[in-house]
């Protein structure tokens, strides 16, 4: 089979890229303040600071690098500016930094925007040539280079250790919350994680201005949610867990999987162009998120299914583009096919998985273990 792969820029829109990626870049920047704020009110100053650093960090690196690709390209005075304006680095830069717990080391942040710049962005011929998310670039990196020092400080308010391992055992059928936590903490950002993933009413709200306001595809959020959501649900049934709806709202609410609803599955250049080819794209991801959160020993698997998904994208285009409008019930029954399969297949697996009792669902971005029997 030969696939025609069309050349970049990938960047498909009708708004203007700029306006675009200033809005975003206005979402990002008000769930960065977010997580200032709340880590300043809710533990300590010094964690708000440190927020505040990472995300300086993060930008600050990435224009570095801009300016020396610029100055490598033979661009002078003005012409640097034009080429780091148009490069958006500063959206990978709050991506990444919002991806990272607050005990990340600053020199590790600057390596993973280094990294996620450099590698993910401009060894591709710069923005709309990447064929990879950049800040999920940089996201693994990190998180397969400095596993240990991506972790929430050891502090008594926060009630976890600092540091944890993940033991990839989950348990499936008591997957809870710590007994300091409600339900509510999911919501209003008051349990710990990464900068910016426990927001989720802010995220929702910005989700919702992203689609109606065109920025971000529909398609891509909705199909990914839902693949998730319901390979929740088929889990819930198959271990009978009990408490279905939580069980599912616990999956979508902890970890990265909102904040890579919101600003990581949507990125324009690196997701297929054909509408239904988006709802494939994103169904995949949502099976790989679900497959390594479940099964490995890394249990947040959002940048890496995104990754993957990124390599499959021109398949997915070639796959798509031979299905014409007027086959419409053959789009559907592939999407519907896939959509059952995917979320069949994550329960058959964990199903023959064998499992150590009494070991709890681990949140990797914030080494959260979810026990206890507080629903509120």
């Amino acid at each position: 089979m030969k696939f025609n792969l069309s050349k970049g820029p990938y960047l498909r829109s009708r708004q203007s890229t700029t306006k675009k990626m200033l809005a975003l870049s206005a979402s990002l920047l008000i769930v960065w303040i977010a997580s200032i704020v709340s880590h300043s009110l809710v533990y300590e100053f010094y964690y708000g600071m440190m927020a505040f650093l990472i995300g300086l960090t993060s930008l600050v690196t990435t224009f570095l690098v801009d300016i020396l690709m610029a100055f490598s390209k033979g661009k002078r005075g003005k012409e640097i500016f034009k080429f780091t304006l148009k490069s958006y680095s500063y959206v990978t830069a709050l991506i990444f930094a919002l991806c990272l717990p607050v005990g990340t080391p600053l020199y590790v942040v600057a390596i993973g925007a280094i990294v996620g710049t450099l590698i993910g962005k401009h060894l591709f011929g710069g923005f709309g040539f990447n064929i990879f998310n950049p800040a999920a670039i940089g996201r693994v990196f990190v998180g397969l280079s400095f596993a240990t020092k991506l972790t929430v400080p050891n502090v008594s308010m926060y009630d976890l250790s600092a540091g944890a391992t993940v033991t990839g055992a989950a348990n499936w059928t008591n997957i809870k919350l710590p007994g300091s936590y409600m339900f509510k903490d999911l919501f209003l950002g008051g349990y710990p994680s990464a900068l910016g993933e426990s927001f989720t009413i802010l995220l929702l709200i910005i989700g919702l201005f992203l689609i109606i306001t065109g920025i971000a595809n529909w398609r891509l959020m909705v199909t990914y949610l839902l693949t998730i959501s319901l390979t929740a649900l088929g889990l819930s049934f198959a271990f009978n867990t009990g408490n279905e709806i939580f069980y599912v709202l616990k999956h979508v609410l902890t970890g990265g999987i909102l904040f890579g609803t919101v600003f990581m599955i949507t990125d324009p250049v690196t997701a297929p162009k054909d509408p239904y080819g988006k709802i494939l794209y994103a169904i995949g991801a949502g099976f790989l998120t679900m497959l390594i959160r479940v099964n490995s020993s890394y249990p947040e698997g959002m940048a890496f299914s995104l990754l993957i998904m990124n390599i499959l994208v021109p398949t997915i285009d070639s796959l798509v583009r031979g299905v014409t409008s007027r086959k419409t019930w053959l789009k559907y029954s592939l999407i519907t096919s896939f959509l059952v399969i995917s979320c069949l297949l994550n329960v058959v697996i964990a199903k023959n998985i064998t499992f150590n009792e009494g070991t709890a669902y681990v949140n990797s971005e914030a080494n959260i273990v979810l026990r206890g029997d507080t629903y509120e």
